[in-house]
């Protein structure tokens, strides 16, 4: 009888320790989770995490008043050709491109968060060939609870191609939202950031890698971010968009 009650305590002792490692497991799976996004908790409601895309012919939508009627919404994500060799867009071609670009299911207010691109070292006198925009906005729904949007549109005009990809989180009013990004007011541009970058390293930089390497720029939270990348290792510098102060990050 004894061995029995030990072998049932036993037995028991083993599920209480197993329910508690599941518990603890979960708890740390959820921490690690919550870590991974800045302004969500949990995953996106039902139906608000959508990719879309769309093509154009670039040979034609720039000369457009309208540019959102020269783009075709894909039902299928699209191959990747090229339909020109390469184009001289300007920023506010490629700006205006992707506001053309929202969906109609975005609401509230469509505030800038980032702005990225890059060009190869063999390449600066060219503009960019590829654009990417990040947007964000939080506001209540008719429920009353916080809703952190966010909106990433990439555009390659080479391959007449729009992507894009929309995410709606519940959020935590505590949570600290982006800055946002002022193209109109940007006091230091895109070319200010290379030619402060390069007289900080960037233009050694490149002479090391003989010119084979990219330069990926990064706009927002109040900074620019020039990343030089190849053979010799890579090469970092951050500058700030209202005093054009130049800051070494990395170089490895």
């Amino acid at each position: 009888m004894k061995a029995e009650i030990k072998l049932i305590l036993s037995i028991v002792a083993i599920c209480l320790l197993g329910i508690t490692f599941c518990l603890a497991a979960r708890g740390l799976f959820m921490w690690f989770m919550s870590g991974q996004r800045d302004y969500g908790l949990g995953d996106p409601p039902a139906g608000q995490d959508e990719k879309g895309s769309y093509r154009f012919d670039p040979r034609t939508i720039l000369e457009m008043t309208d540019p959102l009627k020269a783009l075709q919404p894909s039902p299928d994500w699209p191959t990747r050709e090229e339909i020109v060799d390469k184009v001289a867009w300007s920023e506010n071609d490629y700006y205006r491109i992707a506001l053309a670009a929202v969906p109609p299911n975005w609401y509230g207010d469509l505030n800038l968060e980032l702005v990225q691109y890059d060009l190869s070292c063999r390449d600066l006198a060219n503009t960019p060939q590829n654009m990417h925009y990040t947007f964000f906005n939080s506001e209540k729904n008719a429920e009353g609870k916080l809703v952190f949007s966010e909106l990433s549109i990439s555009v390659y005009p080479t391959e007449g191609q729009i992507w894009w990809h929309l995410q709606r989180f519940f959020r935590h009013p505590d949570r600290t939202l982006p800055l946002k990004t002022d193209l109109a007011h940007l006091k230091i541009t895109s070319k200010d950031a290379l030619r402060i970058a390069e007289t900080n390293g960037g233009s050694q930089y490149r002479q090391e890698a003989q010119d084979d390497c990219e330069i990926g720029f990064t706009l927002g939270n109040g900074s620019w971010d020039v990343s030089y990348g190849g053979v010799p290792g890579t090469l970092r510098i951050t500058i700030n968009t209202e005093t054009g102060k130049a800051n070494l990050v990395r170089r490895r």
